[in-house]
């Protein structure tokens, strides 16, 4: 990275002055914490992004979020697999019931039955679990041949490396070992069920059918609704819970799969949309000190640069970053108690109930001001009829809170409108303004240099010692900037004013010091990396330097690119879990259908019409959907509100529901069954149902 070369020599031992860095590879990173911990009470760095790849960092809040979410969607998956494999299995035990009955009778005991679908289900696992592993390495090669790139570029930037794919060895086994074992319990469980039957009820299927008294009952609102079918279908709802219940369940598992992966992106989403900043503009030039030693002034540059082909809209800023005053009763509840938090004995105040609150000026130059007042719909007067002229306030604060381990966001202020003081700058004599600083007890310093003897170090004086106090008002609070202030949107309360207004806000010694000191200008366009490079070769031409031309849409390109490769496996993963929902659901109810077609071709021949068969199957549907979702809408909201706290963890963030999905997953439900229900019937009509009423094994 160094136009040089590189030579690794021994340092000269015995000097006890000399610093030195010591670098340390651990085994197992996991241990790395608590042995520096051990050895180097007093402070030392870690690669910690090295250390949450290998999930062996000691952030409280990170490890919260990410062991959290794990846990959900490794729940989320597992019990879809289960719930899928299980029913699938159930069924099948089910409808050969009479075969086991059967083979009992001819002297098969209860092992060599649950033997037989035991080895049944390791025959699949041995075609389905290679399948299932190929087909995981083959998608997420393919998605990294076409996100890998992107993925690098979000992770390292300019020194990406290509990212290859790497089986990992324990996760093919692992993988193989659950699905091995679920397909095992899912088999298991229902074939030792079957084989405590006894051979004659197995073989008559009495088991199958249990009423109880007065159980069957209907509603007499169901037969003035529906009629006889519909009263048909409530029965037999009742009487033949089993399959019935294997079809509710599939639905409920279906809708909190479903509910519970959107809930899953979506606060996803959220948390990375809160993390990932907005830029606002595209384009930065910084016009430093140096570079206005040409007599071209701001204005006149903003006239050149803003009328290049490329460039959208174009404005000049100058910032002050200081403190300002503000009284108790203006701030809002929340922020002090964020101040609370960080001075548990008691807050700062002065001796006028005022609390010290970090502020940015921003001064725009004034086209761009009265252009924004008009697009806002403000008047002019009102901000310049006082003195100084009032302010607009940007009030929404977004930040890393280091002691809670959380992005938070709040507002500083309580309302619209208020009076805060600032303390202007007054050099001594013979001396000008350089800076400030915070000393170690949070006091602001300012520092002069001496305009005659560059030789002397100069003053350094407590920011009450050199200043004036001004009263400043503001006369409106805005929660969202204009594309010029959003970079520096997140780092304190911002103060708009006109340029032509710094002197009478800020004091001609501050004012003097930022009006040669720096200056950005910034940028929007559709294009920008030709604006960039128009920008550039416009800047050369007036012999002003280019080097603090900075791409910022380039870099804001990077952050939509990680909420695209996001998106990309949120919708990934919500297709792949509806997959299975859908497959258990159709499987369950046209298994069932089929399981019946005695039961209907009974109805047929006793002359049901068509038009009754169709009411009855209505019914059913509208029965299968509403159990599903009365059961399964309530687990969805649980698990949403654990997706919710796991996320809390590290972001602050409010609960929520994305009734997106719910309504989704309500109509879907409806849906899925009644093109089941269709299918299935469709099948069925095709049949004879003489030989539907002999068959004896359904």
């Amino acid at each position: 990275t160094a136009p040089g070369y590189t030579a690794l020599t021994v340092s000269s031992a015995g000097n006890p002055d000399t610093c030195y860095t010591a670098y340390i590879r651990f085994k197992n990173p996991k241990t790395a914490i608590p042995w520096l911990d051990s050895h180097y009470p007093d402070g030392y760095d870690t690669n910690s992004d090295l250390l949450r790849m290998y999930a062996a960092s000691y952030e409280s809040s990170y490890n919260s979020v990410l062991y959290g979410l794990a846990s959900v969607l490794i729940f989320i998956i597992l019990f879809g697999s289960i719930s899928l494999i299980y029913n699938a299995f159930s069924i099948s035990v089910t409808e050969r019931t009479r075969q086991f009955g059967l083979l009992a009778s001819l002297g098969a005991t209860r092992k060599q039955l649950q033997k037989s679908v035991l080895f049944e289900a390791l025959s699949l696992c041995v075609i389905g679990i290679p399948l299932g592993i190929l087909a995981g390495i083959v998608g997420i090669g393919i998605t990294f041949s076409l996100l890998g790139s992107s993925i690098s570029d979000v992770l390292y930037g300019d020194w990406a490396a290509p990212l290859t794919l790497y089986v990992s060895p324990w996760a093919v086994v692992s993988a193989a070992l659950i699905g091995l074992f679920t397909v095992l319990i899912s088999a298991y469980l229902p074939a030792r069920r079957s084989a405590k039957l006894s051979p004659i009820d197995a073989i008559r299927m009495t088991n199958d059918i249990t009423i109880r008294p007065g159980k069957v009952r209907t509603s007499p609102l169901t037969y003035k609704l529906f009629g006889l079918s519909g009263m048909l279908a409530s029965k037999n709802f009742k009487r033949n819970r089993k399959k019935y219940r294997a079809t509710v369940f599939s639905l409920f598992v279906s809708v909190v799969l479903f509910i519970s992966a959107s809930s899953f992106c979506s606060y996803l989403m959220n948390a990375a949309d809160n993390v990932l900043s907005d830029a606002g503009c595209d384009i930065v030039y910084n016009r430093y000190g140096d570079q206005y030693e040409s007599n071209i002034t701001n204005d006149a540059l903003l006239k050149q640069l803003s009328s290049l082909d490329s460039v959208e809209e174009a404005t000049w800023i100058q910032k002050n970053y200081s403190r300002i005053y503000v009284d108790k009763n203006a701030l809002s509840p929340e922020y002090l108690e964020l101040l609370s938090e960080m001075y548990p004995e008691e807050l700062p105040l002065d001796g006028q109930n005022r609390l010290s609150v970090d502020a940015q000026f921003f001064f725009v130059s004034d086209i761009t001001y009265e252009n924004y007042l008009r697009e806002t719909g403000l008047s002019s007067g009102e901000f310049s009829d006082s003195e100084p002229p009032a302010a607009i306030a940007f009030d929404f604060l977004r930040f890393y809170q280091e002691e809670s381990g959380k992005y938070c966001t709040l507002h500083v202020l309580n309302g619209n409108s208020t009076s805060v003081a600032f303390l202007q700058v007054a050099a001594p004599e013979g001396y000008e303004y350089s800076g400030y600083y915070s000393d170690e007890n949070g006091n602001l310093v300012n520092y002069f240099s001496n305009t005659d003897d560059y030789e002397d170090e100069g003053l350094e004086l407590p920011a009450s010692d050199c200043s004036v106090e001004t009263s400043l008002s503001i006369a409106t609070v805005f929660d969202t900037p204009p594309f010029f202030l959003a970079d520096g949107y997140s780092d304190g309360l911002i103060l708009l004013y006109p340029a032509s207004a710094m002197e009478k806000v800020l004091g001609a010694d501050l004012a003097a010091y930022h009006s040669g000191n720096s200056t950005s200008f910034l940028f929007t366009a559709a294009d920008h990396k030709k604006a960039t490079a128009e920008i550039s070769e416009a800047l050369k031409g007036l012999g002003l330097s280019y080097s603090s031309v900075y791409d910022q849409a380039e870099s804001a390109a990077q952050e939509r690119t990680l909420l695209m490769i996001i998106t990309v496996f949120s919708y990934g993963f919500i297709i792949l879990i509806s997959l299975i929902a859908l497959a258990n659901v159709f499987n369950t109810i046209s298994t069932n259908i089929q399981l019946r077609k005695r039961e209907f071709a009974m109805l047929k021949s006793t002359g049901m019409t068509p038009r009754g068969f169709t009411v009855m199957m209505c019914y059913e549907c509208l029965l299968y959907g509403i159990k599903g979702l009365l059961y399964g809408l309530p687990v969805s909201i649980l698990v949403t509100y654990w997706i919710y706290r796991s996320v809390a963890n590290g972001l602050e963030i409010g609960f929520y529901i994305p009734w997106y999905s719910l309504v989704i997953a309500i109509g879907s439900v409806f849906l899925v069954v009644g093109c089941t229900m269709v299918y299935s019937m469709h099948k069925i009509g095709k049949e004879n149902v003489m030989d539907n009423l002999k068959n004896e094994n359904l």
